[in-house]
């Protein structure tokens, strides 16, 4: 892959420390649930211990580098750059805290940003890709899924940054919480428990007509067979900010709910179009859809009163809710600023990698083949309730069924209360994803 260009990058070993606690750092380091563990090699200790770990690409000395492909100008670039904060800050303090992967192995990152384009994302994979021994980010299901068959040729693990189900048949991704299907029927379940709609509703979803969109709208699908429902589509691209139209259309079609699979402000569009024409339902968001900033536009009323989320935990770790806050407005150089769901995310993430290094470095191996082998036998990863217990066993099933339904608030530090923890609605767990 040398001689590929490349765009802007930057080196990362974390802008400023982060004292999380040894509840949700210290703990990373402990064994992970794995199949065969009793036939593994003894966990290779600090450095001065004889046991040797086989190391190779993305390993120099005691330096081990990760590769982000990011997008920090693009449609979510509010959630990149706050993706950027949390994985500088959490690897950070894992150096600090445990000398890194097999307390040796410092953890660097190497970035680069795609503007969300996938030819882009595709000159910068090819440049990241020597260099480093996993990507910890991917971002971006279009993204994710042109790269497909790069990192299965290069054996390399790398977490998506998107949920599409289609992604997860690659054994290579390591996608961290419910997947978009899930997620739209874990949401529409909960609306349907709590009463705010009936059987028979009529649904409808407005989506991006791509991996994203298409892969929570098979969810939505489902739910409505499963209920009843009729499902009425609008596909729009992520450049379509006015969805009057849209609202107009499923308004004449008396849909009961509004499910959206967009951009944040397109949910803002959502919110703003049914309050000028009077469709006062409950709309339901996953995937990225929403960020603090859409409470403060024309539409805030109707996202505080109608807006439900179904995806991951949008809120920070609560026993180190006020560090992580700290260290993230110390970071953005604001003391008020207020972080997207995408900072939780970064923990998420990061918290997955790490163990899945550390089950690579118990094994005796941290090449980018070792750690994918380690991934492959984590069969029930537990990420402390930042997601649903993960089972990566199973290539193209959600690793897990649990979403959070959460809610905007306005008096929450971030914006953001959860309503409903590691939710699995009644038709997410008799949930078969179609062939």
């Amino acid at each position: 892959m040398a001689g590929r260009g490349h765009g802007p990058r930057w080196r990362s070993a974390g802008r400023v420390s982060l004292a999380l606690g040894l509840s949700v750092v210290t703990m990373l380091a402990a064994a992970c649930s794995t199949k065969g563990d009793d036939d593994k090699p003894a966990t290779p200790a600090a450095s001065g211990s004889a046991k040797v770990v086989k190391t190779g690409q993305g390993i120099s000395g005691t330096e081990l580098t990760l590769g982000n492909l990011n997008d920090v100008t693009g449609f979510f670039a509010a959630s990149g750059k706050d993706l950027a904060i949390a994985y500088d800050n959490f690897w950070k303090d894992y150096n600090q805290k445990n000398g890194g992967i097999c307390g040796k192995y410092t953890v660097k990152l190497e970035n680069a940003d795609t503007g969300y384009n996938v030819q882009k994302a595709t000159t910068e994979y090819a440049a990241l890709q020597p260099k480093v021994a996993a990507m910890q980010m991917v971002l971006g299901s279009a993204i994710a899924t042109a790269l497909s068959e790069d990192i299965t040729a290069d054996d390399m693990v790398a977490i998506p940054l998107a949920w599409s189900q289609s992604i997860s048949d690659n054994p290579n991704y390591t996608i961290v919480g419910s997947t978009y299907d899930v997620e739209s029927i874990n949401g529409l379940d909960y609306l349907l428990e709590k009463g705010l709609i009936a059987k028979g509703v009529k649904v409808g979803h407005i989506y991006h007509d791509s991996e994203y969109g298409t892969n929570a709208d098979a969810g939505v699908k489902y739910w409505a067979q499963q209920n009843g429902s009729q499902v009425f589509e609008q596909k729009v691209s992520p450049l379509q900010n006015d969805l009057s139209s849209q609202v107009t259309a499923l308004k004449g079609q008396g849909v009961g709910v509004i499910a959206i699979t967009g951009t944040p402000t397109q949910t803002a569009a959502l919110a703003a179009a049914t309050k000028t024409q009077g469709l006062n339902v409950p709309l339901v968001g996953n995937g990225p859809t929403y960020t603090p900033d859409l409470l403060t536009g024309d539409a805030k009323d109707v996202i505080l009163d109608r807006f439900y989320f179904a995806g991951g935990n949008g809120t920070l770790p609560t026993a180190e809710a006020a560090t992580v806050l700290a260290a993230y407005r110390q970071a953005v150089g604001k003391p008020d600023a207020i972080p997207t769901p995408a900072l939780s995310t970064g923990y998420a993430t990061a918290t997955v990698m790490a163990k899945i290094l550390e089950a690579a470095c118990a094994a005796g191996d941290l090449t980018p083949a070792g750690i994918v082998a380690a991934k492959k036998g984590l069969t029930t990863l537990d990420t402390g309730g930042l997601t649903g217990k993960l089972d990566y066993s199973k290539p193209g099933i959600s690793p897990t069924r649990q979403s959070f339904i959460v809610k905007p608030d306005a008096t929450a530090d971030v914006r953001l209360k959860i309503v409903a923890p590691l939710y699995e609605g009644a038709d997410a767990k008799t949930y078969v994803r179609a062939k």
